[in-house]
């Protein structure tokens, strides 16, 4: 039988490179490939060995999910570690910093052989079903950054067009937007007949959405008693958002619904028991079940809770001990749909509503309350997806 392995894996665009360490014989060889089928062909021809080798790669992105996919369909068990670990075993052998990719290689080896807890406890095994679902959360919360960046230029652009119009009516209804592509400004309004404005505002009510009665004389009469400007250029630029925005609205609208699905069918369970928390809608669930995975990769709460950065961080030296504020060293697209999601389920459950009222009347203030909340609903999310029992908002005074 052959000694056993320990395969750290340094990849990047085009290549990977491969420090494979045999501690019984002490020996490390250094192999670079390139990142190819024939690359792989000959780095597959080289580790195959009874046992199987034990490998690990730095999670870095795409890059490495190429070489993960490729690893397990060959039947390989590759392990993710985190690149912080990695640096920190990495800095015990020299105070001067050195990287390149055999040495990120070789420490990765060096790592899985020296390391004092089992493997299981040091990685988390990929599974590129997951990994896609997250690509799309994430993809969905750069939508989502986006389409409230143009809202933000809209509302600018409308302070100088026409500032009274957000008063009377959300600008940013398909009945705003609509009729704001038409008239981008209140002396445009002025300028245009009332029969065209009708045919205009008919056009936006016939739109899917709630309908807004605005009439064409008190649409004109807020225009005349405007203190908006006019002026072409910002004109022009009102209306080129307000198509980028519909295009961002209309891309979030069928991504979301495809996503939802997605998540769904890959985790139809933990997908009942996320909707049965009041005010945990079917996006939030969709993009925990993105983030978190199976549960199991979780052995207990505070794993999962410091995997989110909601875990404080402990400062000690001498008599003092300190417990500052939460670490965030974690996931921060979980945190922050945590974060959202807290603000609903204290309005909207027993539990939760009173749990942020005993940390406010005990002084403190809005934001780090309900970051507890949302801290105390992942350890609730982990107990509930653990047991496989759907929430129940049984409330008492020590919860």
């Amino acid at each position: 039988m052959s000694a056993q392995k320990f395969i750290g894996i340094d990849v990047s665009k085009d290549s990977f490179t491969a420090a494979i360490f045999l501690p019984e014989e002490n020996s490390l060889s250094i192999h670079s490939f390139p990142l190819n089928h024939q690359g792989l062909h000959n780095f597959y021809n080289l580790i195959n060995s009874n046992p199987s080798p034990i490998i690990a790669l730095e999670s870095s992105g795409p890059y490495s999910s190429l070489l993960l996919g490729n690893l397990q369909n060959q039947g390989f068990e590759p392990n993710l570690l985190n690149p912080l670990r990695i640096k920190k075993f990495a800095s015990s052998f020299s105070l001067r910093p050195t990287k390149t990719d055999s040495v990120d290689a070789k420490h990765i080896a060096l790592f899985l052989a020296s390391s004092c807890q089992p493997i299981s406890s040091i990685q988390s095994q990929p599974d590129p079903q997951r990994q896609g679902l997250a690509l799309l959360a994430r993809h969905l919360e750069s939508l989502s950054q986006q389409i409230a960046a143009i809202k933000c230029q809209i509302r600018q652009l409308l302070h100088f067009l026409f500032p009274e119009l957000p008063d009377k009516i959300n600008p940013f209804s398909k009945f705003a937007l609509h009729l704001l592509l038409h008239y981008p400004s209140a002396q445009a309004v002025r300028k245009a007949s009332p029969q065209a404005i009708l045919e205009t505002l008919k056009k936006a009510t016939s739109k899917k959405g709630r309908r807004v009665h605005l009439s064409v004389a008190r649409f004109k009469r807020l225009a005349e008693n405007s203190i908006g400007l006019s002026d072409p250029a910002r004109e022009l630029l009102l209306r080129s958002l307000i198509r980028h925005l519909f295009s961002l609205q209309e891309e979030f609208r069928i991504l979301s619904r495809h996503f939802i699905w997605q998540a769904k069918e890959y985790a139809p369970s933990a997908w009942k028991i996320l909707l049965s928390i009041p005010g945990l809608g079917e996006l939030s669930a969709a993009i925990i079940i993105a983030e978190i995975g199976d549960i199991s990769r979780f052995p207990n709460a505070k794993k999962l809770v410091a995997y989110v950065g909601f875990d404080p961080s402990v400062y000690e030296s001498g008599k003092t001990h300190r417990r500052s504020r939460i670490s965030k060293r974690g996931n921060p697209h979980l945190r922050r749909i945590l974060f959202i999601v807290a603000q609903q389920v204290v309005r909207r459950t027993q539990t939760f509503r009173s749990y942020y009222q005993r940390l406010r009347s005990r002084g403190k203030a809005y934001r780090q309350a309900m970051v507890a909340v949302a801290a105390k609903l992942l350890r609730v999310i982990y107990a509930l997806l653990t047991r496989g029992t759907p929430f129940q908002d049984n409330y008492s005074p020590n919860s």
